[in-house]
């Protein structure tokens, strides 16, 4: 079971197909030339179908063998077909070579991959665009949990507000040339409890919806005003909406009754 331990869970059931393939097929010969060996391989019942797969013993010694098929599956999709498990069965290879497992299929896929320089590939610009993109994904991560907790808060905020002014005196020396003033010091809890305190001496002022823009960018976006209608206010409704008909009856025509009419049921006793 070496595939089952190297390919992930998707392609091992591709692979297993082929093992449930290769139960019908049979080595019918082999030739030899100078440095490989191929294989004729058929089908139980079908011997007109032949298959041949190259075997090269080149770096046994190293555990590495290479193999091909004419069938041409490892070359298109990269895993080995029935046709090559079958030679390594006639072969008494119960593991599968290095040169039949592609990285791409493993389950180290990830982990093993190197990111490529982007060094001369891209502008400085779109670079910088994309770490910005992945330091907003990064920062969204870390402001749900942060805002959970106050305690976890107010330690995240300081030390923010830290590194964030460390960050923007490097970049201004390095702009400038200025020395860079002191950092601010994270504040204590106690502190920072005090500055988040409401001041209630002032009075909120009144902001309606048709204040100035600045104003407007304060109050932020908000929610529409709520109606308790569908595409038309309650006084308009009530104004165009027509009386209830009464109800008469087909017979008679007279209101109060449709079916049980007096004048149907005399009818039908006389």
């Amino acid at each position: 079971m070496h595939a089952a331990e190297v390919y992930t869970r998707e392609i091992f059931q591709f692979f297993r197909s082929y093992l449930i393939d290769a139960m019908w097929l049979r080595v019918t010969g082999f030739s030899e030339r100078a440095s490989f060996r191929i294989y004729d391989v058929c089908k139980c019942g079908k011997e007109s179908e032949t298959w041949r797969v190259c075997y090269s013993p080149i770096g046994e010694a190293g555990g590495g063998v290479l193999l091909s098929c004419s069938f041409l599956r490892m070359e298109s999709f990269g895993i080995p077909c029935s046709h090559i498990v079958v030679v390594l069965f006639n072969l008494n290879i119960m593991e599968l070579p290095s040169s039949l497992i592609k990285d791409r299929w493993k389950k180290t896929a990830k982990v093993d991959f190197q990111v490529p320089s982007t060094e001369g590939l891209w502008s400085a610009e779109s670079v910088r665009y994309c770490r910005y993109g992945s330091l907003m994904d990064w920062c969204r991560r870390l402001c749900k949990v942060a805002s959970m907790n106050a305690e976890d808060y107010r330690q995240m905020r300081a030390k923010l507000s830290h590194d964030t002014f460390l960050l923007e005196a490097k970049q201004g020396e390095k702009d400038s040339g200025a020395e860079p003033s002191e950092p601010p010091q994270p504040s204590s809890p106690a502190e920072t409890a005090t500055s988040e305190q409401p001041d209630l001496t002032t009075q909120p002022t009144q902001q309606t919806p048709f204040s100035g823009s600045s104003q407007r960018l304060d109050r932020g976006i908000r929610d529409p005003v709520m109606v308790r209608s569908k595409g038309c206010s309650p006084s308009q409704t009530k104004v165009q909406r027509k009386p209830k008909r009464n109800v008469k009856c087909g017979i008679c025509k007279t209101e109060g009754h449709t079916e049980g009419c007096a004048r149907l049921r005399l009818w039908w006793t006389n």
